[in-house]
């Protein structure tokens, strides 16, 4: 069976994007350093900054694996899901992702890493509570993350927000220690406020891209599952019990709930409770619903 183009065309320009935000961040956060402070301390941060980007962008997998307490999927206890993952990877022409388990009873799932390093991660609830079809079309929105490397995309995009939080806190840093009765004290004054005014900006510049990166993504993986698996009725259905609307119980255990937070951003529909000042990530469920049954309704008309 021939595979199934699913790579979304703007992936270039999504990681454009993501890498003109690093940057300029980067640039925010080191330059100041550098012109008015100790060039070791910049040069310092700038090493440390670049290297934890490249650990997340790395060892992504490892560290989802180690915050949501997933363990690996037996090929032997599993060998059906197993081998249905391996068919829709040939469908979306990508390397078969590992497979692992969140041990929580809220039915999910969420991609991590890329390449031959991704994992697709699905939880217990996900197992016990999803039909095969249903398993398969969320089996297959995580390859076309897989895909489109949404991964490390949203890991860059995401990374600009961690840049201005340390300008903000720069920029309060300078401000705390300025004083105004001496020409030295306003100059550091004045650096300060510019560090905490261009860490304001980064953070709401940053937020902004990652809530519309997160979003577009989302459908766009939707749509790719869609080109994969042939039956937009089955993932719209998932989508609506993932999201509570058709499961037989709607119990969230707490603890549960608290095991996937830290990867709500990669989840296929929101777990737990997120930042209640932070914009939501997701499209709505309904909406992304809607798009599936115009798609389900436009393959009737060629019919």
């Amino acid at each position: 069976m021939s595979a199934v183009p699913v790579r979304d065309r703007s992936l270039l320009l999504r990681m454009a994007l993501s890498g003109v935000l690093v940057l300029v961040g980067y640039a925010a956060l080191v330059v100041p350093l550098w012109y008015y402070g100790s060039p070791v301390v910049a040069f310092v941060v700038g090493v440390l900054l670049g290297l934890g980007l490249l650990f997340l962008l790395s060892q992504g997998h490892r560290l989802a694996l180690w915050t949501s307490r997933a363990m690996g999927l037996s090929r032997t206890e599993y060998p059906n899901l197993y081998a249905r993952l391996e068919r829709l990877s040939r469908q979306a022409d990508v390397s078969t992702p590992g497979l692992a388990v969140v041990p929580t009873d809220e039915p999910n799932a969420f991609t991590a890493g890329s390449g031959d390093d991704a994992v697709v991660f699905v939880t217990l609830g996900f197992l016990r509570e999803l039909p095969p079809e249903e398993q398969d079309a969320v089996l297959a929105h995580e390859l076309a993350h897989v895909k489109n490397a949404d991964a490390l995309v949203m890991t860059v995009a995401a990374f600009p927000t961690t840049v201005a939080l340390l300008l903000v806190a720069f920029g309060l840093a300078f401000l705390n220690d300025a004083s105004f009765w001496s020409k030295s004290g306003r100059n550091t004054a004045f650096v300060g406020g510019v560090v905490f005014l261009a860490g304001g900006a980064l953070f709401l510049a940053s937020v902004a891209a990652v809530v519309v990166l997160s979003r577009y993504r989302e459908f766009a993986a939707d749509r790719g599952a869609v080109a994969i698996t042939g039956d937009p009725t089955s993932l719209a259905s998932a989508l609506r019990r993932l999201d509570g609307g058709e499961r037989e119980t709607t119990r969230r255990p707490n603890r549960d709930a608290r095991s996937l937070t830290a990867m709500h951003a990669f989840c296929v529909v929101p777990s737990g409770d997120w930042l209640p000042f932070f914009p939501a990530l997701h499209p709505p469920t309904e909406a992304r619903v809607e798009r599936l049954r115009a798609m389900e309704r436009d393959a009737e008309s060629v019919r």
